[in-house]
């Protein structure tokens, strides 16, 4: 079979637009879904309410994580982490939602209850961080990093700064 100058045109020009496509159909699929493990979830981290005040006993807030929109988050796909992510507090990193540091135990609430196994966080939904056990001389007032690990995409869905005072 020989192959004549139109044909080997023909030929260039089918290659040019597959390749063109496949490029096109690369990039928008890309930018319309840049990873469709990420659940859609509008989560916000801020300061407790109440003082953090650890010099008497009793529960004692530190941080809450509020979900204000979006979708629903399996708690079993999440690691909440304060700190930095190697010396930091992993709350769910072995399926549990209490740390202990010392003579200090922080727990991690859902809605001011213990986390089940199968809860999610939905909308109007709060995770609370709090300290149950262990007192201090003085009051506390320092900034922490508040970041959400959500295990299935790989990627931190949530990722802020929190005075907590």
């Amino acid at each position: 079979m020989e192959f004549d100058i139109e044909n080997r045109r023909h030929l260039a020009l089918l290659v040019l637009v597959v390749a063109g496509t496949m490029t096109v159909a690369s990039i928008g699929f890309q930018t319309l879904s840049e990873n469709p493990l990420v659940p859609d979830a509008d989560l916000n981290a801020s300061d407790a309410a109440d003082e953090y005040n650890l010099s008497g006993p009793g529960t004692t807030e530190m941080v809450v994580v509020e979900h204000v929109g979006g979708e629903s988050v399996p708690l079993s796909d999440v690691d909440l982490i304060l700190g930095s992510r190697s010396e930091g507090l992993h709350f769910n990193q072995s399926h549990d939602w209490r740390v202990e540091v010392g003579d200090f135990v922080y727990e991690t609430r859902l809605n001011g209850d213990s986390v089940d196994d199968d809860a999610h966080l939905t909308q109007g939904d709060r995770l609370t961080v709090v300290n149950t056990r262990g007192t201090a001389g003085t009051n506390a007032t320092f900034d922490v990093r508040v970041r959400l690990y959500h295990f299935p995409s790989q990627t931190m869905i949530l990722d802020r700064r929190v005075d907590v005072e």
